[in-house]
């Protein structure tokens, strides 16, 4: 309720802000170790943002080593991860496989869309997933939290999901400093409420007044006048014009933007 964030992904239609909802139920599955469920949401996560599921699977499948789960789980987890997939393929079968040869390009550097964007080296990456993270953190936070939440979390009786979210943030970092490619930050929107429910276990040990002079100071922060600025209201009045200028007849739009570029231009 009161992250900054949070408000700010609620507050226009963007696919990637289908990641936390997706994110917390890939937590919650592997902490209740329910696989099926996580293999579902990482694979569901690809409709929202493909490096993410690419890079929840190997936590997924070290869980899933670790509690050597029996092969009719392991099937069933498997057929969760395909049936979102089952539309694309369906596409494919009828554009001539314009997804699969896109991401082939995409991977190979061959995208005329990305030559203007350079590859960040190892080392500087070393430096940049760090500052990416910490920003997502202090962005959800505030940065009176985001200082003293994982200092004090470490303080705290521990669990299986705090062990678990600080698996999955490690796991993401070091694969993300192996990624060339540059790290949006709405790659982490998922992380976003993650790294607030590590706050919440710290939270509930303080009394409720400090909470809620922490929740204060945080809604004023979120200056509410942007939310009546917000992209959400561009877009509906985007498609008020379209009805407008349509004059009452009928019309549709077809469109395919497969998730491969950040930005519309690049697809041209």
């Amino acid at each position: 309720f009161g992250s900054p964030a949070l408000h700010g992904l609620a507050n226009h239609a963007f696919s990637q802000h289908l990641l936390p909802i997706l994110t917390l139920l890939f937590i919650y599955s592997l902490v209740k170790n329910k696989f099926v469920w996580a293999s579902l949401a990482a694979s569901l996560m690809w409709h929202a943002e493909p490096p993410i599921a690419v890079f929840s699977v190997p936590l997924l499948i070290y869980r899933a080593i670790k509690q050597k789960i029996s092969l009719r789980v392991m099937t069933l987890a498997l057929l969760a991860f395909v049936i979102p997939f089952l539309p694309l393929l369906a596409f494919d079968l009828r554009h001539d496989w314009i997804q699969l040869r896109s991401l082939l390009d995409f991977l190979a550097g061959n995208t005329r869309g990305l030559q203007e964007i350079r590859p960040l080296i190892f080392w500087e990456r070393l430096l940049d997933r760090p500052q990416k993270f910490w920003a997502v953190w202090q962005q959800g936070l505030g940065l009176s939290l985001a200082i003293l939440a994982p200092i004090m979390s470490f303080f705290t009786k521990s669990n299986r999901w705090l062990r678990l979210t600080w698996m999955y943030l490690a796991t993401l970092m070091i694969i993300f400093i192996f990624y060339p490619h540059d790290l949006k930050l709405f790659y982490l929107d998922g992380v976003r409420l993650l790294l607030i429910l590590v706050a919440a276990f710290w939270l509930k040990k303080l009394p409720l007044w400090l909470v809620v002079v922490f929740v204060l100071i945080n809604l004023v922060l979120m200056k509410p006048s942007r939310t009546f600025n917000s992209l959400y209201i561009n877009q509906v009045e985007a498609i008020d014009k379209i009805y407008q200028d349509a004059g009452g007849d009928g019309f549709k739009v077809y469109t395919f933007v497969p998730a491969i570029y950040d930005y519309n231009w690049q697809y041209l």
